[in-house]
């Protein structure tokens, strides 16, 4: 099951799922590094400010 959504909210990206069988981590991530490489999505992560009320 494969789930890649564009979506944002309040700048923090939603709904982007890759679930795989037992043991099939070594496919999983060569499917989700494929995908970041022909999408050219992936962004520099970057800190967000606090969004809990001190």
């Amino acid at each position: 099951m494969t789930n890649l959504h564009d979506k944002c909210v309040s700048g923090l990206p939603v709904g982007f799922s890759l679930i795989a069988s037992t043991y099939q981590e070594g496919p999983l991530l060569a499917v989700g590094y494929a995908y970041e490489q022909a999408s050219k999505k992936r962004e520099q992560p970057g800190f967000k400010e606090s969004l809990i009320a001190e």
